[in-house]
């Protein structure tokens, strides 16, 4: 009698299938991180995330408001735009966004040897789940490359600074949320033109009114001194 092929085996392809779809240009530290070893734990995640809630919709107007969170974001923090898109690809639709934020993008770095820079990393690292949150269009299973990346920046912060890594994991994602909701007019444009048309220009970058965060103002306390 034939054996029943692992249950678990279909859950996995889909889960790496997902992970492959969200993979695009990384940020240095997003490479350190894989490189610790945290590609096995991703692939963990993603299998149990999609095993409890299923495969993410990847529909048209959740990357374009994914990729309006990430445009967002950047811009508040003084991003300079080169490009931002969103496009049909075969597991679904995908986006991309290049907006460098001086001070923040530039050569790699570790959340040892800098980790304030780290900090407003994930911040953009973890925009676009930010954004989906606040429009009411997050799944569990999407994404996980981004939040596993911003929660281990979180994370190895807090315990650097010998303060409490789940509450900085939330306090992360309170400041996206914060920039988000004061941009909500702008972000609101950003996604109606991915929607619309699958990318925003320069142009209609330049039109909007975006309200900036100073980069101090984002860093939280604890992380600037000593223990919280």
């Amino acid at each position: 009698m034939e054996k029943n092929p692992n249950p678990n085996r279909q859950q996995r392809r889909l889960a790496e299938r997902e992970l492959r779809r969200q993979k695009g240009p990384q940020h240095g530290l997003a490479k350190n991180l894989a490189a610790q070893g945290a590609i096995g734990d991703l692939i963990k995640m993603q299998v149990e995330a999609v095993r409890e809630h299923g495969m993410p919709p990847n529909t048209r107007r959740v990357a374009a408001i994914h990729e309006a969170g990430h445009c967002t974001v950047a811009l508040a923090m003084g991003g300079i735009f080169k490009e931002a898109y969103i496009k049909k690809a075969a597991a679904g639709w995908e986006g991309f966004t290049s907006i460098r934020v001086p001070g923040v993008h530039g050569s790699d770095l570790t959340v040892q040897s800098d980790p304030a820079r780290a900090w407003l990393l994930g911040l953009n690292m973890l925009a676009g789940i930010a954004a989906e949150i606040e429009a009411g269009v997050y799944h569990p299973a999407a994404n996980i490359e981004e939040s596993f990346s911003a929660a281990q920046i979180a994370g190895q912060a807090a315990m650097l600074k010998g303060s409490d890594p789940r509450a900085a994991i939330s306090e992360l994602m309170l400041h996206c949320a914060a920039i988000i909701q004061a941009n909500n007019a702008p972000f609101k444009a950003i996604a109606e033109a991915f929607e619309q048309r699958g990318h925003i220009t320069a142009a209609e970058v330049a039109q909007q009114r975006i309200v900036q965060f100073g980069h101090d103002t984002l860093v939280p306390g604890w992380l600037k001194g000593g223990a919280a």
